[in-house]
């Protein structure tokens, strides 16, 4: 109520809900002024933290209620990807449209790789849920071409901590300082492989389309992933590199071992070709074709 106070004067043809906890807000904006309303649910909240019992009991009920009840008000819906869309519509009939967590194009030479050393590269939030160990874990199983860079965003968490103490007994596993987000790409660029492997702990893990997919892209690496589905279409359709056959970290090493300098040029060359189609740029294309419907 506070908000919709400090708000009752606005005047707006568009009101964009970033996620599903200030939808009503939107909504009741959106009487004064007869404006249309974008509603972007990101992931499929009523079940995005799931394996948290606090989570659940607290609050479940209540995202689901929201969606139930409000996202059907919005005049366009949004979400990430295609199997969470398709979640949308099998739980509640809504049809949202995919915009995926692209990044920018960026226009960047390929770095080719190394016979000797094979550089790996995982970015990202340091999460429990993300099982991020299991990556440590793929580096005793590997042979001595390859070498892992982690770069986390962290608070000092005993999870951050534990991470660290297992890094301590592996030579062949480096904990570096994280770069600005617009860095990212032009940084990474120079490893090999971008890889995460993502336990499906649940159901927005499972259909996981993140935005490092779409940076190692423009980044021209080439990818290594586990069966995560949404990510798999992608490197598979493209050819960007391994997508292994479950989350075990032996299962990604020994598929890992199996790439020659010449396999992984190759996908990398490969992601030169995806960068130009899967960006930013082309997501905004479509969603501003949506925007001018909805205005005219």
């Amino acid at each position: 109520m506070q908000s919709l106070g400090k708000l009752k004067n606005l005047e707006t043809d568009l009101l964009i809900s970033n996620d599903i906890d200030v939808l009503l807000l939107c909504i009741e904006l959106a009487k004064k002024s007869n404006a249309k309303i974008i509603f972007d649910a990101h992931e499929f909240s009523p079940l995005e933290h799931n394996d948290s019992f606090l989570w659940r009991l607290l609050f479940k009920q209540y995202k689901t209620f929201l969606i139930k009840n409000y996202a059907y008000k919005a005049d366009l819906m949004l979400t990430v990807c295609q199997g969470i869309a398709e979640r949308y519509h099998t739980d509640f009939g809504l049809s949202p449209l995919v915009i995926t967590n692209a990044a920018n194009y960026v226009q960047t030479s390929i770095v080719p790789s190394s016979s000797e050393k094979i550089r790996l590269i995982h970015h990202g939030i340091a999460m429990p849920t993300r099982k991020i160990e299991n990556m440590i874990l793929m580096m005793d199983y590997v042979d001595e071409r390859f070498q892992l860079d982690l770069m986390l965003v962290h608070s000092k968490s005993a999870y951050y901590n534990k991470l660290e103490a297992m890094a301590a007994y592996r030579s062949n596993v480096n904990f570096i300082p994280p770069v600005e987000t617009d860095e990212i790409i032009a940084f990474t660029s120079t490893y090999d492989f971008g890889i995460y492997i993502l336990e499906p702990t649940n159901l927005n893990n499972h259909f996981a389309l993140p935005n490092k997919l779409f940076e190692f892209i423009q980044a021209r690496l080439a990818i290594a992933i586990g069966p995560s589905p949404e990510m798999a279409k992608i490197v598979q359709e493209h050819q960007l590199g391994i997508v292994a056959q479950d989350f075990k970290p032996e299962t990604m090493a020994a598929a890992l071992n199996k790439m020659t300098k010449e396999s992984i040029d190759a996908c990398k060359l490969n992601a030169d070709k995806a960068a130009k189609i899967l960006n930013a740029e082309e997501n905004m294309k479509r969603l501003h074709n949506e925007m001018e419907r909805l205005l005219n």
